[in-house]
């Protein structure tokens, strides 16, 4: 295999495996729930606390991707990420519970972060919104094994101390990324871009850097680089990604108990999140292979997404209610890709960039779930917190629609 093949397949590896720690608690919501004498606004809390800290890993992650190999930092943030799976399972409190998941979240948002940067200097055009899309993907079936093997996993160890093997089977799941970056050989193919004249993103060329004070205009003419915390096209992908990540883990946070108080029994939940799976790839593929574009994938997911969460807060029959969070998540998970991708390529500092998009999304995903949870511990359903995040898709829609010149630019 060739190192920039190893370097490529290793944060697709990664993901699955941070994947699996974000959801798996969520597949065992009772239990849990019993176990650590808990209510639903503090289960809903357990993600927020591992999302927020991914916002503060951001700032970080922003600094050391300007400088560093991105091979060389997800090395280290993997060993950190497999430490503290398994600690958080030793845990017998829910305090404790909730400050280890921030303390994990810190990394998994570090992890996460970089991953997406080392795939945007391994490629460049719409072979970064493909890779981005499957990376996404694996992301979401991490969290699908989370939801298949757990509740078997917890029934076993029934009688043991602490939450039970909830998280260390993601440990386990990180072992082929270790793998793919246990050589150095190609490090530098994802190193930050350096020098000038050459697209940011293209293995081993140069670029321009994070020092780089002016970025060629139209005509090859300079013009003053534009900060990445106000750059529009950043912006607007953060803004999007507020409304697609936060409703995609509001949901998969809660999907399974959904499904529980309706009565339907089986594997619903993880079909839910194999359908995000399904949908953050195709999201990819679709421009890769140039059947749509970044702009169109993000406009008629967020249409979509808008229009299922409404669906699913108004009265309807259960067949339908059934049905609506697999086409909901879909709707959410395709404009992943094009997310990522727009905002890597907008500006040289990719690493920065692809910082402020996660940080921005993840703020949103701190509030979502906890208010979700809150939400159906006074009204006993889950309609409030839907009828949001229907709104939240509306504005991001509507940001869309106004800035989609730009954000075809």
């Amino acid at each position: 295999m060739t190192p920039t093949r190893r370097l490529e397949l290793a944060p697709h590896a990664a993901a699955v495996s941070l994947g699996y720690v974000i959801f798996s608690y969520a597949a065992v919501p009772v239990s849990l729930t019993t176990r650590l004498g808990i209510d639903f606004a503090s289960f809903g809390l357990l993600t927020s606390a591992a999302l927020g800290a991914f916002v503060l890993s951001q700032p970080v992650a922003s600094h050391l991707t300007d400088t560093e190999s991105t091979a060389r930092l997800l090395r280290w943030a993997l060993l950190a990420h497999v430490v503290l799976a398994v600690g958080l399972d030793l845990v017998t409190s829910f305090p404790a519970l909730l400050v280890l998941r921030g303390v994990w979240g810190l990394v998994g948002g570090f992890l996460l972060s970089v991953g997406a940067t080392q795939l945007a200097r391994l490629h460049t055009g719409a072979a970064t919104t493909r890779q981005q899309g499957v990376y996404g993907a694996l992301l979401t079936f991490g969290g699908a094994v989370g939801f298949l093997v757990t509740p078997s996993l917890v029934e076993v160890a029934a009688a043991t101390p602490g939450v039970g093997p909830i998280h260390a089977p993601g440990a386990l799941l990180a072992l082929p990324a270790f793998v793919l970056l246990a050589r150095r050989e190609g490090d530098e193919a994802t190193r930050p871009p350096t020098g000038e004249g050459a697209e940011p993103g293209a293995i081993g060329s140069p670029g321009p850097g994070p020092e780089t004070e002016a970025e060629a205009g139209p005509g090859g003419e300079p013009e003053p680089r534009v900060s990445v915390l106000t750059h529009p096209v950043v912006l607007l992908a953060a803004f999007v990604y507020v409304a697609i990540i936060g409703s995609f883990v509001t949901l998969s946070t809660f999907v399974t108990a959904y499904y529980t108080d309706l009565g339907v029994a089986g594997p619903l939940s993880a079909f839910v999140l194999v359908v995000a799976t399904v949908g953050r790839w195709l999201g990819g593929r679709a421009v890769a292979d140039e059947w749509l574009t970044d702009a169109t994938v993000i406009l008629w997911g967020t249409a979509a997404a808008a229009v299922g969460f409404v669906a699913l807060a108004a009265p309807l029959p259960q067949a339908l209610v059934v049905a609506l969070p697999p086409v909901a998540m879909l709707a959410v998970s395709l404009p992943f890709g094009a997310v990522y991708a727009v905002a890597a390529r907008a500006t040289p500092r990719d690493g920065a960039a692809l910082a402020v998009v996660v940080a921005a999304g993840n703020v949103g995903s701190i509030v979502l779930p906890a208010a979700t949870g809150a939400a159906r511990d006074v009204t006993g359903a889950y309609g409030v917190g839907f009828l949001a995040l229907g709104a939240l898709n509306v504005l991001a829609l509507v940001g869309v629609v106004v800035f989609r010149r730009r954000l075809r630019g």
